[in-house]
């Protein structure tokens, strides 16, 4: 009798996913429909290759990125699959011309978007997504920037030579994050203790660019805690074939002399910017 409760139990948990499925699959269509031929910001400013949600009660909550980034994500195909909403599309990240100042994109990568609905109904859940997922524009999503990014994104790219970034970042003030708030103070304050790297670790060369003789600079800018840990990594500028992932995992496993202000360590605002070159 056990043994067939748990046989019947299971059969309505198939059959229960298989309806919500197909009660969801117009909202599917009309998701992927609205969504076609068009280019949005996402609000979790994920950089990840599949950016990870869960969808609640309390509507919409992303799973915290391993990187961030301003950036473009172009929606391919929309697929519901149990109760996980599935996006497939391309991410471009946002640059500005250092010649001409017009804003222009980095070449796209495929990612991913999924969508843990869990109990929620689909046909309720997938029609709110959009408007969950996206910034309405680009004005909003580069208003809603944190403020100690905004001077920096997007970045601008040095129009005096294509090959390499610009050596410094011209930042008229030094953000630095104390009791609780991000502050700022101009750079060249004497109150100011700047971070710097302790321990540099060294990025493996990606095999795919390497077979590919892939060159390229990638540009991130974070957070170095007050513990002098890297944190909130914002990729700048990428290089794609997996030089973007191994700089930052060399950039997460460095360490940090931590900034001071007035002589108390504080989170701040580090560039990093990494060459990749067949020659190393």
């Amino acid at each position: 009798m056990r043994a067939l409760r748990q046989s019947l139990f299971a059969a309505l948990v198939i059959v229960s996913v298989c309806v919500s499925s197909a009660r969801g699959q117009p909202e599917v269509t009309g998701l992927e429909k609205s969504l076609a031929g068009k280019r949005f910001v996402l609000r979790s400013y994920s950089a990840d290759q599949t950016a990870k949600y869960k969808w609640g009660s309390d509507g919409l909550v992303a799973d915290p990125p391993q990187l961030f980034a301003l950036a473009i994500f172009s929606p391919g195909s929309v697929k519901l699959k149990g109760t996980t909403v599935s996006v497939a599309g391309t991410r471009s990240i946002l640059l500005l011309d250092g010649k001409t100042g017009q804003l222009g994109m980095s070449q796209g990568t495929p990612a991913w978007l999924t969508i843990d609905l869990g109990s929620s109904d689909p046909a309720s859940a997938l029609p709110k997504l959009q408007d969950a997922l996206f910034f309405p524009d680009l004005k909003t999503a580069m208003d809603s920037l944190p403020v100690q990014f905004k001077e920096v994104l997007p970045y601008r790219l040095d129009p005096g030579d294509a090959g390499h970034p610009p050596t410094a970042l011209k930042t008229r003030l030094f953000w630095y994050f104390d009791d609780g708030e991000w502050r700022s103070l101009p750079h060249d304050s004497p109150r100011i203790a700047e971070p710097k790297w302790l321990q540099h670790q060294t990025p493996l060369y990606p095999s795919q660019a390497r077979q590919l003789h892939v060159q390229g600079s990638v540009i991130f800018y974070f957070v170095v805690s007050a513990s002098g840990k890297a944190e909130s990594l914002w990729l700048l500028k990428p290089a794609g074939y997996g030089m973007d992932d191994a700089a930052s995992t060399a950039i997460q496993q460095s360490t940090f002399t931590p900034a001071q202000v007035d002589g108390k360590p504080v989170g701040s605002l580090l560039r990093d910017v990494t060459y990749f070159s067949i020659a190393q």
